[in-house]
């Protein structure tokens, strides 16, 4: 076997989920920034309405901050894991799954985000996850099934070669 395999699906889906989360977390802490904005005027306000939304939208953004965040790190430390060799790869791969599954609830949150009221950003960036997370689903499992074909041929030429002797 080579020495690296080359997985171009989840090194592109990667990068995609990469980008998405930087550009996620930048607008994350804008949107906190002006949340803390619209907060002192509703302290001045003196309106509990409005206090109770800038609560929701602060922890909406906490959230997705916090999982754009994590998502970062995760997926920065599994981009380097996509040219290790296909058994070290096998034993690595968590952070891959971890990596997809912080996508998907990033994905989730957008969705509820589009529920609540529809954006062109929102969505653009839940389909852009979501073709993400397909590619490194994709890239991920590729690999594996080849291996374990590999494996089955190997254990067959091994016993052939055993009742041959």
């Amino acid at each position: 076997m080579d020495n690296k395999s080359s997985r171009p699906l989840l090194l592109v889906g990667l990068i995609i989920t990469l980008i998405c989360f930087i550009v996620l977390t930048i607008s994350s802490l804008y949107g906190i920034y002006a949340t803390i904005i619209i907060g002192d005027l509703s302290n001045s306000l003196n309106d509990a309405g409005l206090n109770s939304a800038v609560a929701i939208l602060a922890i909406s953004f906490g959230l997705i901050l916090i999982f754009t965040v994590l998502g970062i790190i995760f997926s920065s430390i599994a981009l380097s894991r996509t040219r290790l060799p296909q058994e070290e790869f096998n034993r690595k791969r968590g952070m891959i799954t971890t990596t997809i599954v912080f996508a998907i609830i990033i994905a989730v949150l957008e969705i509820f985000g589009l529920l609540s009221e529809f954006n062109l950003f929102n969505l653009i960036f839940t389909i852009v996850l979501i073709v993400a997370v397909v590619l490194m689903i994709i890239g991920r499992n590729k690999k594996v099934k080849s291996l374990q074909e590999n494996q089955d041929n190997q254990n067959n030429i091994n016993n052939q070669n055993y009742f041959n002797n």
